[in-house]
């Protein structure tokens, strides 16, 4: 790897800016978080002045932004805690450094890997586990609003076999607190286990709750949900919002089945209470008990789904 000295490294092989230089046009700030040598008491500019923990790199972030597009660099390494705060115009993007993928882990032992909301924001290239200790039934990622953002190649895991939701979107529970995921994509994301083991989640992808009472207050509009691979044991992606409220959502090309060591099914592919909106459930496989539930015939095109061992059926009527 060339050596940029303190201003520069590579990340995929490009040169980029270690500390918010005029050269490279980055258009807002950029932090950098090394668990390993670095120190919250740096400023986290370059590599070497490098924040210690993520929750650092995103506080500095929230309390100077420059609302233009920063961005937090997050090396190789596991880091033990549970970042918190709203995000907006900020990628946090996990560095493999010409090694494996998702090096940079998140790994609670109380509460969610994140927990806040995302505008204009990026999660790209991070493990976000479970929590190992106390409340193990929260969500991998907890999220309030997601409006014009972006997760991306990022992993799921679960850690207990009590965790209930890799990706939540909005509030669990069944009230009346509006959730909402609008522009927004959520692509080549992985929701499984360490190794195939018992920790399935339920849930891999949920926005809101699993009845229907408020689902009128849920909405997801615009936004895509594709080229994930979920495994979970109740509903791989179920989206809790009512009629229409989902109109020019795309969900495209996700792999659902239970545990990646099991022979069965889930209980259910892809839900919602939302069978008048214009979404497209389009050329996902599943292997599920119930496929596709709760959307618009018209617009499940190319889907195959079966159920264990069973030969698939393609794009099957399972929305009643």
């Amino acid at each position: 790897m060339t050596t940029f000295g303190d201003r520069l490294f590579e990340l995929g092989g490009v040169p980029v800016t270690g500390g918010n230089a005029q050269s490279h046009p980055v258009f807002g700030k950029v932090w950098f978080v090394d668990g390993t040598n670095g120190s919250d008491s740096n400023d986290g500019l370059t590599p070497t002045r490098a924040f210690a923990t993520i929750q650092a790199a995103v506080t500095e972030q929230i309390a100077n932004t420059t609302s233009l597009g920063d961005i937090i660099y997050v090396f190789p390494g596991s880091y033990a805690e549970s970042v918190t705060g709203n995000l907006t115009k900020v990628q946090i993007i996990g560095l493999d450094c010409g090694g494996a993928a998702h090096a940079a882990s998140i790994r609670p032992t109380a509460g969610s890997a994140y927990n806040g909301e995302m505008m204009e924001a990026a999660f790209r290239n991070i493990m976000f586990l479970s929590s190992s200790s106390s409340v193990k039934t929260l969500p991998a990622v907890l999220i309030g609003y997601m409006g014009y953002s972006v997760i991306d190649n990022c992993l799921f895991i679960g850690r207990d076999g009590t965790c209930v939701t890799g990706l939540q979107l909005g509030p669990e529970a069944d009230n009346a607190t509006a959730a909402k995921c609008d522009y927004s994509a959520i692509t080549n994301n992985v929701f499984s286990t360490f190794f195939g083991q018992a920790q399935s989640f339920q849930y891999g992808i949920r926005l809101g709750s699993t009845t229907s009472t408020n689902a009128a207050v849920k909405q997801m509009w615009h936004s895509l949900i594709a080229n994930n691979r979920i495994m979970a044991t109740t509903t791989g992606i179920h989206l809790g919002c009512g009629d229409g409220k989902m109109d020019g959502t795309v969900i495209d090309g996700n792999y659902i089945h239970s545990m990646e060591s099991d022979t069965g099914c889930s209980s259910k592919g892809i839900t919602s209470f939302n069978s008048q909106s214009s979404c497209f459930v389009t050329n996902n496989h599943i292997v599920a008990i119930d496929g596709i539930y709760g959307f618009r015939v018209d617009c499940l095109q190319g889907n195959y789904v079966g159920t264990g061992n069973t030969v698939a059926t393609e794009n099957p009527d399972m929305t009643t």
